[in-house]
């Protein structure tokens, strides 16, 4: 692989780069890892959420929607190119190093990334945290809110309608907005990609009564962005 190091190729290009060569289908790995990571994270949001509750109990800062942690994942494969969950380090050192491109380049790559996509970095003198961001931005149903129907919001595909919408839900929107438009190599893992392999737009998750309101609501959110623009679908 030492051609590959010296044309300055990532570890994991260079390692699929092998498996290709020696006849191997790498195409689910990605998938493998991002469907790991997030099915432990998502039946695992009580407890960690639990633990953040109690980091900042008596804080007197609302860090209901502010909080992140960086944290390496640790995978092997299988013969049959299975992923294995080694281990999860929530603290992982950022002295890493790999072929082909510095490890200080790596390092502030990812967190410039995390930065960015949190709006902890400047762009023009503003945060990229969404103060910039009208209500306007994030509303979606129009055809729907309009109706005489949606005036007491009872009913559930009204909840989106700013009329609806408490303050503080919108404000969550919004960071969704800017987080989706910053995020840069980064992916959510919630809600997952809605789009089928032919394109077409997909609910992911049909049980929705096992949401927890607010993810509810995050969710439906961007399956209407996903409708008005595939960009949101992924």
């Amino acid at each position: 692989m030492s051609r590959h190091n010296e044309a300055g190729y990532t570890d994991g290009q260079m390692v699929a780069s092998y498996l290709m060569d020696a006849g191997l289908d790498v195409s689910n790995i990605h998938g493998q890892i991002y469907d790991a990571i997030r099915s432990i994270v998502y039946n695992r949001r009580d407890i960690i959420q639990q633990i953040y509750q109690e980091m900042y109990a008596g804080s007197k800062s609302n860090f209901s929607c502010n909080f992140f942690e960086l944290m390496r994942w640790d995978f092997i494969l299988g013969e049959n190119l299975q992923i294995y969950l080694l281990e999860v380090n929530p603290a992982p050192p950022m002295t890493f190093r790999g072929a082909g491109i510095p490890s200080s380049m790596k390092n502030e790559r990812h967190l410039y990334n995390a930065m960015r996509t949190l709006g902890a970095d400047k762009i023009g003198g503003h945060t990229a945290k969404g103060n910039w961001l009208r209500d306007s931005d994030v509303l979606v149903s129009a055809s729907i809110c309009y109706k005489s129907t949606c005036e007491s919001c009872t009913s559930q595909e009204c909840l989106l309608c700013r009329h609806c919408l408490p303050d503080d839900h919108v404000t969550m929107l919004k960071e969704s907005l800017g987080q989706q438009l910053n995020r840069q190599g980064m992916r959510r893992l919630h809600p997952k990609p809605m789009m089928n392999g032919g394109g077409s737009v997909k609910e992911y998750d049909t049980r929705r009564e096992y949401i927890p309101k607010r993810e509810r609501l995050n969710q439906a959110w961007f399956e209407e962005k996903c409708k008005q623009d595939t960009y949101w679908c992924r």
